[in-house]
């Protein structure tokens, strides 16, 4: 007898989060294992990059500007926005020893495995970096924090989570053929993961990441992002979702932190930054795509979102960056995969 089995849940029709992570054009950089000897220090300069480091072994301090020593704990990820200096030292006061820097010169992509001192290590970090090829103005990492701090007890929580780093920090050791790709994946994946872990230990201020799971903004956003080009009004959207305009409206910037229009305007002029860098349509079809009559009121829009004019976006790596965001768009199913394939393992990082 052919039975029929029961739907029980689906990932939504079009997924945001995956379509806004492919406008950021989200790059790994630069991952390596340091495994230190004390007194040591790893000092990161500010640049364009954000990173993260997992601490291995520890205990690990964090030392920033003028606010106090962080202690970092054996298990615990920490994100680091764009921009900001910082250094990772053994005791929170440490002012001398050998420092290891990192640069934005290191070359990007590299595995590299690290060590100082010829006495026994105690501290042990797995650290990398992320680019992002349409960072500014990004709704997304305008949001964000300086520091993400994500306490090993919550990773022990999250499978998935957990698995991802375990993974990470196999491969950046082991050095293996094919683990530059491997790497690259999983890092990926934890951007992911942290954006979810941050969003989750927000309070109810507009939170673009929130907003995602609400009844009626979730739907509208995925209306957005699936079709940027549509001629969208708030009225439509707010039909689509079984709203009138005025409450529709309220609760959009309520919930997302800015206006309907605003957000579909921004959208459309992202999609049409990635559409000059792929260099695969004239200027003329790219403006009308984004809603803009002429070449020149286009041209003006574009270049107050990202202080760039369009001429600059042309014609660089269009292969690459198709090929980067078909992946990014695949992360989604593969965090869920790993989540289930190591359902079985111990909640310990050791």
């Amino acid at each position: 007898m052919k039975m029929q089995p029961q739907l029980l849940r689906r990932l939504a029709g079009f997924d945001v989060m995956a379509h806004v992570l492919g406008s950021l054009g989200l790059r790994s950089q630069l991952v390596c294992r340091s495994e230190c000897a004390s007194p040591w220090t790893i000092a990161v300069a500010a640049s364009q990059l954000a990173h993260f480091p997992v601490v291995e072994r520890g205990p690990v301090w964090l030392q920033s500007g003028q606010q106090s020593p962080v202690a970092l704990a054996q298990g615990d990820l920490l994100f680091v926005a764009r921009g900001q200096a910082y250094r990772l030292v053994d005791q929170a006061d440490r002012k001398d020893g050998p420092v290891i820097e990192i640069t934005d010169n290191d070359v990007p992509g590299q595995r590299i495995l690290l060590r100082q001192g010829k006495k026994r290590a105690n501290g042990a970090l797995v650290c990398g970096s992320f680019s992002f090829d349409y960072a500014h103005g990004h709704p997304l990492l305008a949001m964000l924090p300086t520091f993400i701090h994500v306490r090993a007890r919550t990773i022990r929580r999250d499978i998935s989570l957990q698995a991802t780093i375990r993974c990470l920090i196999t491969e950046v050791s082991g050095m293996m053929p094919g683990s530059q790709t491997i790497v690259s994946r999983l890092t990926d994946m934890l951007f992911i993961h942290i954006l979810r872990e941050w969003s989750l230990a927000q309070a109810c201020s507009p939170n673009w990441l929130r907003a995602l799971n609400d009844p009626r903004i979730g739907p509208t956003l995925a209306l957005i992002h699936e079709r940027p080009v549509k001629a969208w009004t708030v009225a439509r959207l707010a039909k689509k979702v079984g709203y009138s305009r005025s409450p529709f409206t309220v609760r959009f910037k309520r919930v997302v932190g800015e206006s309907p229009q605003g957000y579909i305007t921004r959208v459309r002029l992202q999609r049409a930054a990635q559409m000059l860098k792929e260099g695969h349509d004239s200027l003329r079809a790219i403006a009308l795509a984004a809603g803009y009559e002429s070449e020149s009121s286009f041209s003006k829009a574009l270049s107050g979102s990202f202080r760039r004019h369009p001429g600059t976006f042309v014609g660089s790596r269009p292969r690459e960056r198709d090929a980067e965001s078909n992946r990014t768009c695949r992360l989604a199913t593969a965090v869920e995969f790993l989540g289930a394939a190591v359902s079985g393992l111990p909640c310990g990082l050791a």
